[in-house]
């Protein structure tokens, strides 16, 4: 690869500088978790869309997207346009209850309509899920900077973890939302250039590079063919409409940033603007992609010393984009990385704190500052495991394509925990015992079909989901229902104007 020179190392310096300087700035305004953990309830709505999506569109996006248009097709980019949907229904079933509960994590409510069980087990599996989606982070943006800088991979890494770090553990939630909003226009103004500078070397010629991509069969965008083993678009829209839910529903890496809206309406606005916004932001990336391929078939002796899809961006950056402009792109992928990477720790350490410690300790320590220093510690706990664990990962894949890494990792979990929310949400009767066992067995077979069969990881996340909702749906006919109604082991709050819908006893029904 080619050098980088020392305007592009400024470019990329002033950056984490000013990243790390935003989120410090709000150290000094935190008295509670709840200002650590959810900004104090007082963010805009603009702003925590835009954080939001800037989270959902990491590094895996940013070079995992171009890269799979390059080498495949449109058809996963395509069902994005569900996304206006599957907002409107988070909205719909799932704001009330985060607006009116006043919850610090989406699983106290777990236990509210089931039991303290049910709420463990899938606070646990968000921790597991979401720390392997840390580690394909901070191992995706780290395979680029090895590539361009010749540093060893470990070092990388370790930049990688620590920067965002920094931060994270002392700035909170709300250095978290305002270092993503910054975050957001960098990532954004990247993708701008990358397209600039193609169109400017097809001297703005769009129907020519649309006709390179036709011809290489990127513009592919429907596939009608019904095969489990294989991406098709009923596998693609199956899998976006609970991927979507799971995400923005009961995900607490997102579910945290609309917690962090000032009231109900606002909350409802976050949720509607992300799934609107990140249609437009999507397309750009997959335009990345086209474009990219375009001018590569173009140009088929740069593209004889690609390396591999994964490596189409870095390898734009270093060999096409000028000094200055490829440090602006770089800056980028940093940005994504770290919007990720500080988004997750914050709320790792939120699940870990509220739904584990606050949540089985015996005592509560007199000064509420003790629990804020906890989860700053919690928070620092968290990014060390999540760097370690993409060292790891790195001496096992570090050369599989990064979006179906992670999508296969994520679907492992996703299905089982949407499925027990909308058990909760949708059904009545279904009590602790039969949500318990349809978790536990949605789980099971979400790692059965991954594991043991064939089937595509589009299929994973709609069987995990299937399974637990429809066990634990038709074990509520049979196993006795349970009400349980606890105080909220968190600070105080007002008195709740809604009430969760209790199970009802069998002679109802």
């Amino acid at each position: 690869m080619a050098s980088f020179t020392i305007l592009d190392y400024s470019v990329i310096a002033i950056y984490l500088i000013a990243t790390v300087a935003i989120g410090l700035r709000f150290t000094k305004r935190q008295e509670n978790v709840e200002d650590y953990f959810v900004a104090g309830r007082a963010a805009p709505s603009w702003a925590v869309a835009i954080s939001a999506i800037a989270t959902g569109l990491s590094a895996i996006s940013y070079l995992g997207v171009p890269a799979w248009v390059y080498e495949h097709d449109l058809q996963l980019n395509a069902a994005i346009v569900l996304m206006p949907l599957a907002a409107w229904l988070v909205a719909l079933l799932f704001v009330p209850l985060l607006a009116r509960l006043r919850l610090m994590t989406i699983y106290e409510f777990l236990e509210r309509r089931f039991n303290l069980a049910v709420r463990t087990f899938a606070s646990g599996l968000f921790l597991i899920l979401r720390g392997g989606w840390l580690a394909v982070g901070i191992l995706t943006q780290s395979l680029l900077l090895n590539a361009l800088s010749g540093m060893p991979l470990w070092l990388c890494i370790g930049i990688t973890g620590v920067l965002t770090a920094v931060y994270t553990v002392f700035g909170g939630m709300e250095a978290v939302l305002w270092t993503d909003v910054m975050q957001f226009f960098v990532s954004v103004s990247g993708l701008i250039v990358m397209i600039v500078a193609v169109l400017i070397s097809f001297h703005g010629d769009v129907p020519q590079i649309m006709q390179i991509s036709h011809d290489a069969g990127r513009t592919r965008v429907i596939d009608t063919t019904f095969d489990l083993a294989k991406i098709s678009l009923w596998g693609i829209v199956v899998f976006q409409i609970v991927d979507n839910l799971a995400t923005y529903g009961s995900d607490q890496v997102m579910v945290q940033r609309f917690l962090a809206s000032s009231d109900p309406k606002a909350m409802r606005r976050s949720v509607l603007l992300t799934g609107f916004m990140t249609i437009p932001v999507v397309g750009l990336l997959a335009l990345v992609g086209l474009c990219l391929g375009a001018y590569y078939d173009r140009h088929p002796e740069l593209a004889a010393t690609l390396a591999g899809p994964n490596q189409i961006v870095p390898h734009f950056v270093a060999h096409v984009l000028p000094s200055g402009v490829a440090g602006l792109v770089i800056a980028a992928v940093i940005a994504e990385t770290m919007s990720t990477l500080s988004g997750g720790f914050n709320s790792l350490a939120t699940a870990t704190v509220v739904d584990f410690i606050q949540r089985f300790r015996r005592y509560r320590p007199a000064d509420p500052r003790s629990d804020l220093i906890m989860a700053r510690w919690v928070t620092l706990a968290w990014a060390v495991a999540s760097t370690v664990a993409a060292g790891l990962l790195g001496l096992w894949k570090a050369n599989t394509q990064v979006v179906e890494t992670f999508l296969s990792i994520s679907s492992l979990f996703t299905g089982p925990i949407l499925g027990v929310f909308m058990l909760g949400i949708l059904t009545r009767r279904p009590g602790g015992a039969a949500a318990l066992i349809g978790l536990t067995l949605g789980t099971a077979a979400t790692w059965y079909v991954s594991f043991m069969t064939n089937v595509n990881w589009l299929w994973y996340a709609p069987v995990g989901f299937l399974v637990t909702f429809l066990v634990g749906y038709i074990g509520g006919l049979g196993l006795p229902s349970n009400t349980v109604e606890i105080e909220s082991p968190v600070e105080p709050v007002p008195p709740r104007t809604f009430e969760v819908i209790p199970p009802q006893p069998a002679s109802a029904h």
